[in-house]
Protein backbone atom coordinates (compact mmCIF):
# COMPACT_ATOMS: atom_id res chain seq x y z
CA UNK A 1 0.00 0.00 0.00
CA UNK A 2 1.40 3.82 -0.84
CA UNK A 3 0.54 6.83 1.13
CA UNK A 4 1.21 10.41 -0.35
CA UNK A 5 4.34 11.53 1.11
CA UNK A 6 3.15 15.10 1.42
CA UNK A 7 1.25 13.86 4.58
CA UNK A 8 4.25 12.22 5.88
CA UNK A 9 6.35 15.55 5.41
CA UNK A 10 3.36 17.60 6.80
CA UNK A 11 3.76 15.52 9.71
CA UNK A 12 7.63 15.80 10.71
CA UNK A 13 7.18 19.31 10.34
CA UNK A 14 4.00 21.45 9.52
CA UNK A 15 5.21 25.09 8.18
CA UNK A 16 7.77 23.28 5.67
CA UNK A 17 9.07 25.34 2.93
CA UNK A 18 10.11 22.48 1.12
CA UNK A 19 6.60 20.98 0.69
CA UNK A 20 6.73 21.92 -2.91
CA UNK A 21 8.92 18.98 -3.47
CA UNK A 22 7.10 15.90 -1.98
CA UNK A 23 3.83 16.80 -3.33
CA UNK A 24 3.42 13.87 -6.25
CA UNK A 25 5.52 11.94 -4.08
CA UNK A 26 4.66 8.17 -2.49
CA UNK A 27 5.95 5.85 -0.09
CA UNK A 28 5.59 2.46 0.81
CA UNK A 29 3.60 1.48 3.80
CA UNK A 30 5.81 -1.46 5.02
CA UNK A 31 8.98 0.03 5.61
CA UNK A 32 11.27 -2.33 7.02
CA UNK A 33 12.83 -1.94 9.70
CA UNK A 34 16.01 -3.56 10.76
CA UNK A 35 16.28 -4.32 15.11
CA UNK A 36 19.78 -5.72 15.33
CA UNK A 37 21.24 -2.21 13.52
CA UNK A 38 18.35 -0.05 15.14
CA UNK A 39 17.96 0.91 10.85
CA UNK A 40 14.84 1.95 9.16
CA UNK A 41 14.81 0.98 5.16
CA UNK A 42 12.01 3.08 3.43
CA UNK A 43 11.18 3.35 0.00
CA UNK A 44 10.34 6.35 -1.36
CA UNK A 45 8.63 7.62 -5.56
CA UNK A 46 8.88 11.17 -6.43
CA UNK A 47 8.68 12.73 -9.95
CA UNK A 48 12.23 14.45 -9.84
CA UNK A 49 15.14 14.54 -8.25
CA UNK A 50 15.40 16.44 -4.62
CA UNK A 51 17.70 19.55 -4.56
CA UNK A 52 20.71 18.32 -1.89
CA UNK A 53 19.73 19.99 0.87
CA UNK A 54 15.81 19.28 0.95
CA UNK A 55 17.21 15.31 0.64
CA UNK A 56 19.57 16.01 3.86
CA UNK A 57 17.01 17.81 5.87
CA UNK A 58 14.09 15.22 5.18
CA UNK A 59 16.64 12.42 5.98
CA UNK A 60 17.95 14.36 9.06
CA UNK A 61 14.12 14.95 10.15
CA UNK A 62 12.97 11.26 10.12
CA UNK A 63 16.08 10.15 11.70
CA UNK A 64 15.26 12.59 14.42
CA UNK A 65 11.18 11.34 14.69
CA UNK A 66 12.35 7.47 14.04
CA UNK A 67 15.16 7.73 16.62
CA UNK A 68 17.22 5.24 14.58
CA UNK A 69 18.90 5.06 11.81
CA UNK A 70 17.59 5.88 8.20
CA UNK A 71 18.04 4.06 4.80
CA UNK A 72 16.13 6.22 2.20
CA UNK A 73 15.76 4.65 -0.94
CA UNK A 74 14.33 6.88 -3.82
CA UNK A 75 12.95 6.08 -7.18
CA UNK A 76 12.44 8.89 -9.46
CA UNK A 77 10.57 8.81 -12.88
CA UNK A 78 12.79 12.30 -14.33
CA UNK A 79 16.06 12.00 -13.20
CA UNK A 80 17.77 14.46 -15.50
CA UNK A 81 20.56 16.30 -13.63
CA UNK A 82 23.24 18.99 -13.97
CA UNK A 83 26.77 18.75 -12.52
CA UNK A 84 26.29 21.28 -9.72
CA UNK A 85 23.13 19.66 -7.97
CA UNK A 86 25.63 15.97 -8.60
CA UNK A 87 28.70 17.98 -6.68
CA UNK A 88 26.63 18.35 -3.72
CA UNK A 89 25.80 14.87 -3.23
CA UNK A 90 29.00 13.50 -4.06
CA UNK A 91 30.31 16.31 -1.24
CA UNK A 92 28.10 14.58 1.39
CA UNK A 93 28.93 11.38 0.06
CA UNK A 94 33.01 12.19 1.07
CA UNK A 95 32.30 13.32 4.38
CA UNK A 96 31.19 9.83 4.89
CA UNK A 97 34.04 7.85 3.14
CA UNK A 98 37.01 10.67 3.93
CA UNK A 99 39.72 8.36 2.31
CA UNK A 100 37.87 8.54 -1.37
CA UNK A 101 38.60 12.35 -1.47
CA UNK A 102 39.83 11.45 -4.96
CA UNK A 103 36.16 11.81 -6.38
CA UNK A 104 35.73 15.38 -4.90
CA UNK A 105 39.21 16.39 -5.75
CA UNK A 106 38.77 15.39 -9.10
CA UNK A 107 35.85 17.05 -10.43
CA UNK A 108 34.02 15.08 -13.16
CA UNK A 109 31.88 15.76 -16.05
CA UNK A 110 27.97 14.88 -16.71
CA UNK A 111 27.63 13.47 -20.37
CA UNK A 112 23.97 12.02 -20.49
CA UNK A 113 23.71 9.19 -18.03
CA UNK A 114 27.85 8.66 -17.37
CA UNK A 115 29.41 10.61 -14.84
CA UNK A 116 33.27 10.34 -15.96
CA UNK A 117 36.25 11.33 -13.91
CA UNK A 118 39.48 11.81 -15.79
CA UNK A 119 42.31 11.34 -13.60
CA UNK A 120 46.16 11.59 -14.32
CA UNK A 121 47.57 9.89 -11.38
CA UNK A 122 47.98 6.26 -11.45
CA UNK A 123 47.68 5.20 -7.86
CA UNK A 124 44.34 8.28 -7.47
CA UNK A 125 42.78 6.23 -10.63
CA UNK A 126 43.14 2.81 -9.28
CA UNK A 127 41.53 3.73 -6.07
CA UNK A 128 38.61 5.37 -8.29
CA UNK A 129 38.23 2.62 -10.16
CA UNK A 130 38.39 0.31 -7.10
CA UNK A 131 35.81 2.06 -5.13
CA UNK A 132 33.17 3.62 -7.83
CA UNK A 133 30.42 1.22 -6.86
CA UNK A 134 30.31 2.80 -3.61
CA UNK A 135 29.83 6.11 -4.87
CA UNK A 136 27.41 4.71 -7.69
CA UNK A 137 25.69 2.77 -5.18
CA UNK A 138 25.17 6.31 -3.03
CA UNK A 139 24.03 8.12 -6.14
CA UNK A 140 21.71 5.52 -7.26
CA UNK A 141 19.76 5.69 -3.42
CA UNK A 142 19.40 9.23 -4.08
CA UNK A 143 17.75 8.85 -7.06
CA UNK A 144 20.22 9.23 -9.18
CA UNK A 145 20.74 6.69 -12.51
CA UNK A 146 24.26 7.96 -13.24
CA UNK A 147 26.86 5.11 -14.24
CA UNK A 148 30.48 6.07 -13.21
CA UNK A 149 33.37 5.86 -15.79
CA UNK A 150 37.36 6.45 -14.86
CA UNK A 151 39.61 7.52 -17.50
CA UNK A 152 43.30 8.36 -18.03
CA UNK A 153 43.62 12.14 -17.82
CA UNK A 154 45.64 12.54 -21.27
CA UNK A 155 47.72 15.51 -21.46
CA UNK A 156 47.70 16.61 -25.32
CA UNK A 157 49.18 20.10 -24.98
CA UNK A 158 52.54 21.14 -23.54
CA UNK A 159 52.11 23.86 -21.63
CA UNK A 160 54.60 26.68 -22.79
CA UNK A 161 57.28 27.47 -20.12
CA UNK A 162 57.67 31.41 -19.66
CA UNK A 163 60.72 32.73 -19.20
CA UNK A 164 61.77 36.37 -17.33
CA UNK A 165 62.97 39.04 -20.03
CA UNK A 166 66.28 39.87 -19.08
CA UNK A 167 66.47 43.56 -17.65
CA UNK A 168 68.99 45.63 -19.49
CA UNK A 169 72.01 46.14 -17.63
CA UNK A 170 72.89 49.31 -14.90
CA UNK A 171 74.94 52.14 -16.23
CA UNK A 172 77.18 51.40 -12.83
CA UNK A 173 80.34 51.90 -15.32
CA UNK A 174 78.99 55.92 -16.12
CA UNK A 175 79.31 56.39 -12.63
CA UNK A 176 82.11 55.49 -11.33
CA UNK A 177 83.68 57.72 -14.12
CA UNK A 178 82.11 60.33 -13.21
CA UNK A 179 83.74 59.84 -9.56
CA UNK A 180 87.22 59.37 -10.80
CA UNK A 181 86.53 62.91 -12.51
CA UNK A 182 85.92 64.50 -9.40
Amino acid sequence: MELKLIDLVKKMEEDNPDLVYFEQGSFNMKPVYRKRSNVLHMELALPKLLPFQVWHVFCMRLAKITRCKTEVYLTVENSDTSILEVSEYIQHFVSLHPTLRIFQDSLPSLEKKYLIYHIANETDRDIAIQNKHLLEEFLKNCGFQLAITVEEMKVSVKIPTVKMKEEAPKPTQVYEEKKAYS
